[in-house]
């Protein structure tokens, strides 16, 4: 159809946008992002689609593109169907099917919901992975079945919490009786959102991390129940989620084999409820979830140390305390050390630094993107890499060059 329009009406093609199978309501597709690469490059100066939804289905966005961004940019839009065209001044309906069509996607994302619910309500698998133990049942792909290439190894981690050992210990003894973890063992068959565990070697691909056993020990589908809505998107305009209480997730009983016996795994919770437990503290951590180690890669995690002068907070690399043939990251790098490395090369980026006489929370949180730690022994700002956001255009992280017109 649009060729034959721009055949019929001796318009020059200079390239086809086709982003089949991603949503409307996303401006992250990949053919759009390139399509506004090149208007920004001069390279087009008219854009045509079959109708509206075609071009984007947030009507806010949409009417955006349309109203201001094309006309400012010197691009002519033609929506066919829609008989639409930026060069006429008769499109005031535009606004109205630009909301029509973002209802559109807002029904179809509500009966999406309500259909996964009431799947879940009947005990359904609908989950994007398969609990580690457990395999989709080939000829019904809403069940699960015992994976007995690994059920054994779920035992094996539930006799060693009843014999009273700690999550650490039954990593160190699963890495020495050579137990694939369960990321590279999921690789290898064939998950695609665990291939880059593909490339681990050697005592890595055995390496487990406590936090994995712990969703293991507690996780009540080794008991046969079959456990949904443990996330949910918060809008239908964006795929961001958030974590379900557990009071509010869909708990159906006796769907599938179990692996663990409930007396076992009412003994386990036991024992690790017993346990002391290390209070989160209240440190106001303006870098949170932006520092790694240099060495392995792995998010450092901030420590309060207590000392006679007070408390001090201090960055720290636990795989390099668990396993120090691995890593060679900090063992410790002073919080405040870092926060005064970090402003000082946002000094460097902004266009009026004199405008912060002091670090400003804000603009940390908003333009440092991530932060690596380097050495173990070295005391010197030189193994600090720090990667910011474009901070003389001042934009937020993920915003698109186009939208400084805005």
């Amino acid at each position: 159809m649009l060729t034959k329009y721009c055949h019929d009406n001796h318009l020059a093609i200079v390239d086809y946008y086709i982003d089949d199978g991603f949503s409307g309501l996303s401006y992250e597709r990949p053919s759009f992002m390139r399509m506004m690469e090149d208007i920004e490059g001069g390279l087009i100066d008219l854009v045509i689609t079959k109708d509206l939804s075609r071009l984007g289905r947030d009507y806010i966005m949409t009417g955006y593109l349309i109203d201001i961004y094309f006309k400012k940019m010197g691009v002519r839009y033609i929506a066919i169907n829609d008989d639409i065209d930026t060069q006429r001044d008769s499109n005031d309906i535009a606004p109205f099917k630009n909301i029509m069509n973002d209802m559109y996607a807002k029904d179809i994302s509500r009966k999406i919901k309500t259909a996964k619910r009431q799947r879940a309500y009947k005990g359904k698998y609908i989950a994007a992975q398969t609990p580690y133990g457990y395999q989709v049942d080939p000829e019904h792909h809403d069940r699960l079945i015992v994976d007995h290439a690994v059920a054994d190894h779920v035992r094996l981690i539930f006799n060693k919490a009843l014999e009273g050992k700690t999550l650490s210990a039954i990593a160190d003894e699963l890495a020495e009786a050579k137990v694939i973890s369960p990321s590279v063992y999921k690789a290898q068959r064939g998950e695609k959102r665990f291939s880059s565990s593909l490339g681990k070697e050697g005592d890595n691909r055995f390496c487990w991390n406590s936090c994995t056993l712990a969703k293991i020990l507690h996780d009540p589908v080794y008991l046969g129940h079959m456990v949904n809505h443990k996330y949910e998107v918060i809008s239908y305009k964006t795929k961001e989620m958030r974590r379900v209480p557990k009071e509010e997730q869909i708990i159906v009983e006796n769907m599938h084999e179990p692996i663990i016996s409930q007396e076992v795994f009412e003994r386990v919770q036991q024992i690790l409820g017993s346990r002391a437990h290390v209070h989160r503290h209240n440190f106001d951590n303006w870098l949170q979830d932006k520092v790694f180690c240099a060495d392995c890669k792995h998010p450092m995690t901030l420590q309060i140390k207590m000392l006679k002068s007070g408390p001090k907070p201090l960055f720290r690399c636990i795989r390099s305390s668990q396993y120090p043939n691995e890593c060679n990251g900090y063992r410790g790098y002073d919080y405040h050390k870092l926060l005064e490395v970090v402003w000082n090369k946002i000094l460097e980026e902004i266009p009026n630094p004199e405008e912060y006489p002091a670090p400003n929370k804000s603009l940390v949180k908003q333009h440092v993107d991530q932060i690596l730690i380097g050495k173990r022994n070295a005391d010197s700002s030189q193994d600090v890499i720090i990667s910011l956001n474009d901070l003389k255009r001042k934009r937020k992280k993920g915003d698109f060059p186009w939208l400084k017109y805005f």
